[in-house]
């Protein structure tokens, strides 16, 4: 029961996003609970979240000594591993997160992104298939459908994806940077200006937001603005 009361007060930490009272709390339910994976799991999560990512590899580490079995421990390990190191190759960490616990969203998802991002948007749609199936109101599921689509140039279904993750989630700031280079894709430069903007209202405009807004300007045949964007683009 104080384990309990413990893990709950974590929690509460976690989902507000106080990442030092979450390893604090978690710290206690490991003296408490000495043979459990899952404080050093959270642990780990609130290192991340703080890109203290040595420190976070520790945590995830011993979460898996611990329980081999515990598959969320693995999908950690292999986000801070490829924040360490950009050329890191994670799928047997996430395949086997996915063997483990099948039904970790968060498995399909991570790995769907990677595949997207590794010339692999076939094998994305498969993995996100599942995820889909096991959280169907999910808006990351949609923006990594999303993604997908867009880099196997189906710029319609790629749209109606970023539109339903955008429905689901209206706070989810990267949707609108999507929905912003899918209206271009499928030659609506006034709605991708509009979703490009809300972007930039609470996000910094980066060589991505650039790059669309070079591609906007150039469907609107407004070449200097495209050169001007596109430029900056590629100085970022």
């Amino acid at each position: 029961p104080q384990s309990g009361d413990i893990f709950r007060a974590a929690r509460d930490a976690y989902d507000h996003g106080k990442w030092d009272e979450v390893i604090m709390f978690m710290q206690q339910v490991t003296d408490a609970e000495p043979e459990s994976a899952d404080p050093w799991y959270f642990i780990g999560e609130a290192y991340r979240f703080q890109e203290m990512y040595v420190e976070a590899l520790d945590a995830y580490e011993k979460a898996l000594t611990l329980n081999p079995n515990f598959g969320p421990a693995y999908v950690g390990r292999a986000r801070v591993n490829m924040a360490l190191n950009p050329g890191f190759k994670p799928l047997d960490d996430l395949e086997t997160a996915i063997q483990k616990d099948p039904a970790f969203v968060e498995g399909y998802l991570v790995l769907a992104a990677y595949e997207t991002d590794h010339a692999d948007a076939s094998g994305a749609l498969k993995d996100l298939k599942n995820a889909e199936a096991l959280a169907p109101g999910s808006a990351l599921v949609y923006y990594e459908f999303a993604r997908a689509y867009l880099a196997l140039d189906d710029p319609e279904t790629a749209l109606a994806s970023a539109q339903r993750a955008n429905e689901l989630d209206i706070t989810l700031v990267p949707v609108y940077l999507l929905l912003g280079d899918a209206y271009a894709a499928n030659d609506q430069p006034d709605k991708a200006t509009k979703a490009l903007q809300t972007y930039v209202t609470y996000a910094e405009e980066d060589e991505l937001t650039l790059f669309i807004q070079g591609k906007i300007s150039y469907m609107e045949g407004d070449y200097k603005a495209a050169l001007e964007k596109l430029d900056q683009s590629i100085k970022c």
